[in-house]
């Protein structure tokens, strides 16, 4: 949970406790809207307390692909697939391995890579690394070194990639 989500969460919670107890407890008229705030700050303060986020699974530390071996060398987690919203219909799930394609035929930025999903035989883009990210340019440098990069999906628009020397 993001520090930011995780603040408005306690801060909602906190208001919800406050208001439940006034209501409650203060004004005799509104004692049942007050029970029902005192109930959702409870199951909230729960939330807070169990909610964790899963730990990513780390990447390997060496491949093999045809017969050359890969250490990694960087691990990035949490990066940002980018263009979601244009590609709803494809979904991305915890743990599916991803494609990283360059496209530079790209018409908004010939250094493009997309992030794809294999689906039978081919890959259908599901958004792309951000222009202004520095990953994309590591992607490409990697790419053109021919040396091996992957990614792994975290959720919906969440991934991990691994840099193999």
């Amino acid at each position: 949970m993001s520090f930011v989500k995780k603040h408005l969460l306690l801060s909602v919670t906190t208001l919800l406790w406050l208001l439940g107890i006034v209501l409650g407890f203060c004004i005799k008229q509104t004692e049942s809207i007050g029970g029902l705030l005192i109930f959702a700050a409870f199951v909230l303060t729960i939330v807070c307390i169990v909610k964790k986020k899963a730990p990513n699974k780390p990447l390997p530390e060496s491949l093999l692909q045809n017969g050359k071996r890969y250490d990694k060398a960087y691990e990035y987690n949490d990066v940002q697939v980018v263009g979601r919203e244009y590609h709803l219909d494809v979904i991305l799930k915890k743990g599916e391995r991803l494609h990283l394609v360059q496209e530079p035929q790209n018409e908004f930025d010939n250094e493009a890579v997309a992030v794809c999903v294999q689906q039978n035989d081919e890959k259908i883009v599901a958004g792309y690394i951000a222009r202004d990210n520095n990953l994309k340019s590591m992607v490409n440098d990697y790419y053109r070194r021919n040396e091996m990069v992957t990614a792994y999906a975290e959720g919906y628009d969440k991934m991990t990639i691994g840099f193999y020397k």
